[in-house]
């Protein structure tokens, strides 16, 4: 079985390429030309497609058609990237793989990576939800191959993840002891799933692929929401910090959700559940990275 993977310099991305290669099937990479694989660099296994035009997308595609495309390529917009590297990113990649993809005339599965934040929140939140509906709009016209599947991600967590991401933040922070860390109320609640858990749910996808119809919603969390304020004071007396927690210090981004969590059910039925619960998670990150 052939997987192609996007976003494999990336948390998620690189996560998912490990796995399968490690269950030995054949992972290709599509990055662009001067991605840095250094999350994956040790396994240098794989058929890596540096891209960076429409056409070599196509072509490195139809050369090595995939059974399953795994979307995890994003852009987040939070190192400065503009509107327009945003849009290339979150849409516009996106819809040349489809493309290339339908031009094979042969059944794949796309499994596209989700955001469950509201439009109104950032440009990546945007622009996530347009490509999910243009998927969707695409590979459900009568001359499409493709069988789209929609990953909808809540807040996942692990080590490894750069420090842009707050959950990361917040544990290197109080690992570093820093004198202030400036938080909202915390009285946001989210969703938190860690990185083993998410990807043993897209294996458990993927093994039981034809069992789903051409589209489909999938929401990936543990079913069950946590506020800010408890994971960070959780993350706080882990990692044994005497770091000031400044609740209220930063206030709620506009458009902010109160509460976000997922409905795992579609997930449960084929057997899975999440096996680490946040302190668990919290706990597990800390022996990987060397926090103490």
């Amino acid at each position: 079985m052939k997987i192609l993977i996007t976003g494999a310099s990336g948390f998620l991305g690189s996560a998912l390429a490990r796995r399968f290669n490690e269950m030995s099937y054949q992972v290709a990479l599509l990055v662009r030309k001067n991605t840095n694989l250094f999350r994956i660099q040790d396994l240098g296994k794989y058929k890596i497609g540096r891209c960076e035009t429409d056409l070599e997308i196509e072509q490195f595609i139809a050369n090595d058609p995939p059974d399953f495309v795994i979307h995890a390529a994003c852009c987040y917009g939070r190192n400065g990237e503009s509107i327009a590297q945003i849009v290339d990113s979150n849409i516009h990649f996106g819809v040349v793989i489809l493309d290339a993809l339908n031009k094979l005339q042969k059944k794949t599965t796309f499994l596209n990576s989700a955001s469950v934040l509201s439009d109104g929140v950032s440009f990546y939140a945007l622009t996530k939800s347009q490509f999910e509906t243009l998927g969707i709009r695409f590979c459900s016209s009568s001359d499409s191959f493709i069988q789209f599947i929609n990953i909808k991600l809540q807040h996942m967590y692990g080590p490894g993840d750069d420090d842009s991401k707050f959950t990361s933040y917040v544990i290197h922070s109080c690992q570093k002891n820093l004198p202030v860390l400036p938080l909202t109320l915390g009285e946001q609640k989210r969703d938190f799933i860690y990185i083993e858990d998410v990807v043993d749910a897209y294996v458990k996808v993927i093994e039981n692929i034809s069992k789903f119809d051409n589209q489909l919603q999938i929401e990936l969390g543990s079913g069950h929401a946590t506020s800010i304020r408890s994971f960070v004071e959780l993350a706080h007396g882990l990692t044994g910090s005497n770091t000031y927690l400044a609740f209220g210090q930063i206030p709620l981004r506009e458009n902010d959700e109160i509460c976000l969590v997922a409905n795992p059910q579609i997930l449960k039925n084929l057997g899975w559940s999440p096996k680490f619960s946040i302190e668990a998670g919290i706990k597990k990150m800390i022996e990987m990275e060397g926090i103490s």
